[in-house]
């Protein structure tokens, strides 16, 4: 299982029941460990088995329910290397998690199979400088 974290843009929401409809459907998908909506940031953070559903697919399928869904890119993206302490592997999804909501990041990995004390993590320059992350 390779866990990514991605930030999707979503507009087209107007209340709370939009942002239900979308964590419910996405929910159910196959290879979908989380997601989370905010309507006010126009903002959806999935947490998924790349191996499973790819990204497009996530951001298709919301496209699909009416919304104008599309992936949170800008040319100021870095990545990261981060080595970890003490993580073990049942607690690398709750890791993840955190790390994904924090502002400025884009996108958080454990690159590696058998090796949770490393992480890679993508995130935007203009938001968030390295000294946060560590």
């Amino acid at each position: 299982m390779e866990e990514s974290t991605q930030h999707i843009g979503i507009n087209g929401m107007t209340c709370q029941s939009c942002v239900r409809n979308i964590e419910n459907t996405i929910t159910k998908l196959n290879g979908i460990r989380s997601i989370k909506v905010s309507l006010e940031d126009k903002l959806g953070i999935v947490i998924f088995d790349s191996n499973t559903i790819s990204i497009n697919n996530i951001v298709e399928r919301i496209n699909q329910m009416g919304f104008n869904a599309e992936l949170n890119q800008t040319i100021q993206n870095d990545n990261l290397d981060v080595e970890l302490g003490g993580i073990s592997d049942e607690n690398i999804p709750i890791s993840i998690e955190r790390i994904s909501l924090i502002n400025g990041v884009l996108n958080v990995k454990f690159p590696f199979k058998n090796d949770s004390t490393h992480a890679q993590i993508s995130y935007n320059k203009n938001q968030i400088d390295t000294y946060t992350l560590y």
